[in-house]
């Protein structure tokens, strides 16, 4: 017997995600952020999806601001809004300003480079808890 409100999922549920458009949405943000800009056929067979299913996928992430679309040559490529989210979850999460970091001697900055080329420094939240000069 199970305690109310918890719930016990089965091996055989867990291998599949229930909401297959949630898997396909993601499938493509992680293929984007791995390979980079691609064309909506190589898109389609890397998730293994027709072609019009894979063009609905990123017509629905380019919606939600996820990816965009290259004019020139019709190639789609992620933009930064995920970093936005990162970002949050960062702020939010005190584990940065704990002692359990990686290696509290490394420098968090990391670069970005943005479609136009310019580079923009993003840190973690290591100044903010004290960390910067360790």
């Amino acid at each position: 017997m199970h305690d109310k409100g918890t719930t016990v999922m089965s091996e055989e549920y867990m291998e599949k995600n229930p909401i297959q458009v949630a898997d396909r949405l993601f499938g493509a943000v992680e293929l984007l952020a791995e390979k980079g800009e691609m064309g909506l056929m190589e898109t389609a067979q890397a998730l293994g999806l027709n072609k019009t299913t894979a063009f609905r996928i990123l017509r629905s992430l380019i919606y939600m601001g996820y990816v965009t679309q290259n004019e020139e040559n019709g190639k789609y490529s992620l933009t930064l809004k995920i970093v936005s989210l990162a970002h949050k979850v960062v702020l939010r999460t005190d584990a940065l300003c704990r002692d359990g970091l990686p290696d509290r001697r490394t420098d968090p900055a990391v670069l970005l480079r943005s479609r136009e080329g310019d580079l923009r420094r993003a840190q973690s939240g290591r100044d903010r808890c004290g960390l910067a000069g360790e």
